[in-house]
């Protein structure tokens, strides 16, 4: 079982992020603030972190400076969730060693596809997907990745050739769990 942490404090998006990862290949662990994330990733040492960069205490870069400065945890792959807003410290993350980022709101594919690669040992290596935003979509599906650096849409969102498979499959009961979070009471 492949294990991962989650720092976020936004409900709704640990919410979505546990319906991404509800399969029973993955362990998630949540935390809600950086000093909870980095006692956890020394603890249980998962395989990939997601981390946004607005924490209280200790923020999310501060968490990846942290854990890139540790030998037990210096090779652990982060990706960062990351508002528009936050632009300049996303960069900042990737230059402490971060090995991805997603603006929000996000895809659930996209995430996932990071979640896959880093727990694959993708991202070990220290390299990042290659983000072919130049080309259309039908060439970008066909292009293996991860190779060389990555590129980012005009948006800011990185973008990724959907997997071989056609698209990340969900059964009925992960769909009505990720429909569930979006409907309200008058709905």
């Amino acid at each position: 079982m492949k294990k991962v942490l989650v720092a976020e404090n936004d409900v709704i998006t640990k919410k979505i992020i546990d319906v991404i990862l509800m399969d029973d290949e993955f362990q998630v662990f949540h935390a809600e603030n950086g000093p909870q994330a980095l006692e956890i990733a020394q603890a249980e040492l998962p395989d990939v972190i997601i981390t946004r960069i607005s924490l209280s205490e200790v923020n999310g870069l501060e968490i990846i400076s942290s854990l890139k400065s540790e030998e037990s945890t210096a090779n652990i792959p982060v990706i960062i969730l990351a508002s528009i807003e936050e632009a300049k410290e996303v960069e900042k993350g990737l230059q402490q060693g971060a090995r991805a980022h997603i603006l929000k709101p996000f895809s659930p594919m996209k995430l996932y596809t990071h979640i896959d690669l880093a727990v694959k040992g993708e991202y070990s290596n220290g390299s990042r997907p290659s983000m072919n935003t130049g080309l259309p979509r039908e060439d970008r599906e066909q292009e293996a990745f991860p190779a060389g650096e990555q590129e980012a849409s005009p948006a800011g969102e990185q973008v990724f050739p959907q997997e071989e498979s056609g698209e990340l499959s969900l059964d009925s009961n992960e769909l009505q769990a990720i429909d569930s979070l979006f409907k309200t009471d008058e709905s």
